[in-house]
């Protein structure tokens, strides 16, 4: 598990660089993220916890490679839709 909650980080981008490819559950709730990408490396990602951010809308490529999520938040982001969800297949 990794908890970088409440650090005001407004990305994730050092994941893409990061040793973590066997993480299972990433906590980054109560930051400044505006957009869900640098995940890709972690494809063993089962939980992920993106609440309480500034998401407004996923890109199709938001949760791409990523078919092992059995768990996620994003509630008050201010989302306007749930567009491009449905590739999490184990939600």
């Amino acid at each position: 598990m990794l908890d970088v909650s409440y650090n005001n980080l407004h990305d994730l981008y050092g994941l893409q660089y990061s040793p973590l490819k066997d993480l299972k559950i990433l906590n980054a709730s109560n930051n400044d993220i505006v957009k869900v990408d640098f995940l890709e490396k972690l494809k063993a990602l089962r939980e992920l916890d993106l609440s309480k951010n500034r998401i407004r809308q996923l890109d199709n490529t938001s949760f791409q490679n990523f078919h092992v999520i059995t768990c996620l938040r994003l509630e008050d982001n201010g989302l306007r839709n749930l567009q491009n969800v449905e590739k999490l297949e184990r939600l």
